[in-house]
């Protein structure tokens, strides 16, 4: 019911939510849908922080829209990730 095409319980691959992040950013960067930025483990980090920080973020401003505002954290990094800063 929850995975359709596998056939066994042992078929399926159960990763955290770090873990998760981390699969798909690596997936992005081999579609070249982001730019390779250095060690996809920090930047599966700095996506949990947004994922943990924007709730905590959305507490303090009292704002409704969760989502709208997930997806403006999200946007920020994204463009981070998209263009090539040299500090």
């Amino acid at each position: 019911m929850l995975a359709p095409g596998a056939k066994s319980l042992k078929q399926l691959e159960v990763l955290s939510l770090p873990q998760m992040i981390e699969k798909y950013l690596l997936e992005a960067i081999m579609n070249r849908q982001i730019k390779n930025v250095g060690n996809t483990r920090d930047l599966s980090l700095l996506f949990m922080s947004i994922f943990y920080g924007t709730l905590l973020a959305r507490h303090n401003r009292s704002t409704d829209s969760l989502r709208s505002e997930y997806r403006l954290h999200i946007e920020y990094l994204l463009n981070g990730l998209k263009e090539q800063r040299r500090f």
